[in-house]
């Protein structure tokens, strides 16, 4: 399963996003649905990406919830809540078809939600190695642009507005 292909873009969630996805699945209400592509024997993740990193990274302890008033993090949480997270099922639809079909997909589904910005829908239509190697030096949280340009330039990497 790749969770990051090439034209998804930085995590954004905060955490609020973070703890409302996981407050969902203890309410045990449903998520949105996640579309995945297949290719050949292996998935990737076309929507659903910052869903399936948020519960990762709280599995992961990258953060806490609030639980009846006290901060909660996985390996403090009851059985029997943990258990909601680990056999949560995801509704997930499963693309087929060529790149192009998918790439268009792709900006469709993006149209709610942490919507696209133009950049994003650009860098999602025109993938390929030097787009990937750009987006290494321009578009993560601690990239070496940021560090040179933050003082001169007002726009979010995660975004890829930098």
């Amino acid at each position: 399963m790749d969770i990051r292909p090439i034209y998804q873009r930085e995590f954004i969630y905060d955490p609020e996003n973070e703890r409302a996805v996981v407050d969902t699945i203890l309410k045990e209400h449903p998520l949105n649905l996640v579309y995945w592509v297949k290719n050949g024997d292996t998935f990737e993740v076309l929507d659903g990406q910052q869903r399936t990193l948020s519960i990762c990274r709280f599995l992961d302890h990258k953060y806490h919830i609030e639980l009846n008033g006290e901060k909660r993090y996985c390996d403090t949480l009851l059985k029997e809540d943990l258990d909601k997270i680990k056999n949560y099922e995801l509704d997930v639809y499963v693309c087929e078809g060529t790149e192009k079909e998918i790439l268009e997909w792709f900006k469709t589904i993006n149209i709610k939600g942490k919507a696209l910005n133009d950049q994003e829908l650009l860098n999602a239509t025109h993938t390929g190695a030097w787009l990937t190697d750009a987006k290494k030096y321009f578009s993560k949280p601690n990239c070496a642009a940021k560090g040179l340009g933050e003082d001169y330039i007002s726009a979010s990497v995660e975004r890829q507005n930098f």
